[in-house]
């Protein structure tokens, strides 16, 4: 699933990975540390070729409260 808004004939594009299964795609989730969530992605060419995985690291504030002050 391309996640840069790019048209779909862009010569490259950065996608995210999803798990397709019973329910809702989910994504690929590779590790999960108490500021972010990193995820599974890709560059791909406008032919759908991946040309290289990446990690997609996500901001999240949600375990910032069990760790000790600074």
């Amino acid at each position: 699933m391309a996640i840069d808004g790019a048209p779909a004939g862009a010569p490259l594009r950065v996608c995210v990975a999803v798990r397709e299964g019973d329910g809702e795609p989910a994504l690929v989730t590779l590790r999960a540390r108490s500021d972010a969530r990193v995820h599974l992605g890709c560059v791909v060419d406008a032919a759908g070729r991946v040309h290289r995985w990446v990690e997609l690291w996500v901001q999240t504030v949600d375990g910032l409260a069990q760790t000790p002050a600074g």
